[in-house]
């Protein structure tokens, strides 16, 4: 008599084990569902929101668009700088920041091109042509 109420209880015991994780499992993928359904719905309402705004999201591809003397954008740590007009400017030439336009630049620019640093002033120079960040919204077309 007592095998058999030890094996009613294995047997619903071992029954509600699997009911319970079979509905971890579903809960899992409802709760995975949602966050994704959320954040691609995020993605596309910021798109909308900028592509109504005039606005565009930087990336690796628009900067390669402005490698031009006249279009020159650099990215440098994740920022991108609009430097077109400051090439003439610069203390070492144009022709050292040419070869970068429309691409990273970080290595070039934290090197000086192998010849050191920056100093800080060229960095706060720099600040001033920053359009964003890879990622962030911006209008410059």
């Amino acid at each position: 008599m007592l095998i058999g109420i030890v094996g009613i209880v294995a047997i619903i015991v071992g029954s509600f084990v699997i009911w319970y994780s079979y509905n971890k499992k579903q809960d899992a993928i409802v709760i995975h569902t949602i966050n994704s359904s959320t954040i691609t719905n995020s993605i596309q309402n910021k798109l909308n929101a900028n592509s109504a705004s005039g606005a565009t999201i930087l990336d690796t591809t628009m900067i390669t668009q402005h490698n031009t003397t006249n279009d020159c954008w650099l990215l440098i740590n994740n920022k991108v700088y609009d430097v077109s007009s400051y090439l003439t400017s610069h203390p070492g030439g144009s022709a050292t920041i040419i070869p970068y336009c429309g691409k990273d630049a970080t290595v070039a620019f934290d090197s000086k091109g192998g010849q050191g640093s920056h100093s800080a002033f060229a960095q706060s120079e720099l600040a001033q042509f920053v359009i964003g960040t890879v990622g962030s919204t911006t209008t410059a077309q």
